[in-house]
C-alpha cells in the first residue's frame, strides 16, 4: 500500500523522534486513499516533552504513535475525512474547529465521535 506520510510528518514536531505505529499508519493511509484528498498532519507522534508543551492528555495516544491530527477547516472536507476514517476502521474521532483528531486506542471506548 502507498504510504502518503513522510517520516518527518509522522515524527514529533519538536525533536523529530518517533513515528506512527504500523497498523495505525496503515489505517491512516487507507483513509487518505479513500478520501482522495490530501491529509495535512498537524501532529502525529509526540514525545513526552512536546505533549506536555501542547497540553496533551497525560495518556495521549500521540505518545504511542496511534493518533494523528488532520488539518481541516471546511465542512465538506470534514465530512470526506471523517467518512474515510470510519471506513478505514478508525475507532475514535474528535472534531475540533480547525482539525480532526483520529486515534485507534484499544483500551479506551471505541466507535465514538465527539467535538471540542
Amino acid at each position: 500500500m502507498l504510504n502518503y506520510f513522510t517520516e518527518n510528518e509522522q515524527s514529533c514536531n519538536c525533536c523529530g523522534e518517533g513515528r506512527l505505529e504500523d497498523v495505525f499508519l496503515g489505517k491512516l493511509n487507507q483513509a487518505r486513499r479513500n478520501a482522495g484528498i490530501p491529509f495535512v498532519l498537524n501532529s502525529a507522534f509526540r514525545c513526552e516533552k512536546h505533549n506536555t508543551k501542547v497540553k496533551g492528555a497525560k495518556y495521549s495516544r500521540h505518545l504511542k504513535g496511534i493518533a494523528a491530527d488532520i488539518k481541516c477547516k471546511s465542512s465538506i472536507r470534514r465530512f470526506i475525512i471523517i467518512d474515510s476514517l470510519i471506513k478505514s476502521g478508525m475507532s475514535r474521532i474528535i472534531v475540533y474547529p480547525t482539525f480532526i483528531h483520529a486515534d485507534d486506542s484499544k483500551t479506551e471506548r471505541r466507535k465514538i465521535i465527539w467535538s471540542k
